[in-house]
């Protein structure tokens, strides 16, 4: 993720999103 981030910030923010989102469905 640390190598996409600088490429593509977009897509990092979405990954972290999802995985919010996982976290919270999981919990």
């Amino acid at each position: 993720i640390c190598q996409i981030a600088p490429q593509k910030p977009l897509r990092f923010i979405i990954y972290s999103i999802l995985m919010m989102v996982s976290l919270k469905l999981i919990t």
